[in-house]
């Protein structure tokens, strides 16, 4: 072979070779610059539905709070046994579940957790129910005088996935009842987070990492409640294998592994209340 030869065999082995590690350079940049911009992009999406979904939290405590100064409701705390006032108040909270499309159930519970009124009236004085709810630490802190929104549990009367927002009615400085409000989760899927999926590859939902470790799937069912207003599916919360311990920062992203699926990354952001 001539010196020519080899020359020329040389400068097109270099060029070639130049060429792919061009190309895998441009292929790792890009494929860097990829998923930077998906992790920017999950978390201004974690951000804002976060924010949103806290927003809108907190309009649902302030009214289930303002629910608390109802003539009607006092006049119900403070003469449990009147059949009549227990009647109107039964028949506002079900307007409230049918007109609002947001609470599952709205209740009045005395001091010893009794349901004295309801969006369901055979919930009255349903001793199931009271047992239940006084061991809620959500409607314990209500007993003090403090309006909360509950973590999601599993609904002791269906078994659904909920939230409780609980809020204490006062006759002066004094706690003499509380409004329990049911919301199940169902409704987040609905109004919340499947328009965010139009846009999106992947799907939104609110974590609560110790719901989903505990499995909290055990529930009374009460067969003589049948009169509850459900919409939509079951809502099945996400489930990322990851330990809750991972979760414990303001925002971030965890990236892991699904044998059948494969990689995935999840963006999230902490909510106030509940936490």
């Amino acid at each position: 072979m001539s010196l020519r030869t080899k020359l020329l065999v040389s400068l097109a082995v270099v060029v070639v070779l130049g060429i792919s590690l061009a190309s895998s350079a441009v292929y790792r940049f890009a494929r860097n610059e990829l998923e930077a911009s998906k992790r920017r992009q999950l978390t201004r999406d974690a951000k804002m539905l976060a924010r949103q979904t806290e927003a809108w939290l907190q309009i649902s405590k302030s009214n289930v709070a303002l629910w608390t100064d109802l003539r009607l409701v006092r006049e119900v705390a403070l003469n449990p046994g009147n059949a009549a006032s227990a009647a109107e108040a039964c028949a506002f909270f079900r307007r409230i579940v049918e007109i609002g499309g947001v609470y599952q159930t709205v209740n009045l519970m005395g001091l010893d957790a009794a349901c004295l009124a309801s969006s369901v009236p055979s919930r009255i004085g349903l001793k199931r129910m009271q047992q239940v709810v006084a061991t809620r630490f959500y409607f314990k802190e209500a007993l003090a005088g403090k309006a909360v929104i509950a973590p999601m549990f599993t609904s002791a009367s269906n078994g659904r996935t909920t939230i409780a927002i609980s809020a204490p009615v006062f006759e002066g400085a004094k706690v003499i009842a509380v409004i329990y409000a049911i919301i199940d989760m169902a409704f987040f899927d609905d109004v919340l987070l499947k328009p965010e999926e139009v846009r999106s590859a992947g799907r939104s939902g609110i974590l609560d990492p110790k719901f989903v470790e505990s499995k909290d799937a055990t529930y009374l069912k009460y067969r003589d409640i049948s009169d509850i207003f459900i919409r939509g599916k079951k809502y099945l919360p996400l489930e990322i294998p990851v330990p809750a311990a991972e979760f414990a920062r303001e925002s971030g992203i965890i990236q892991y592994h699904d044998e059948k699926k494969g990689d995935f990354l999840a963006a999230f952001h902490r909510i106030r209340e509940p936490e």
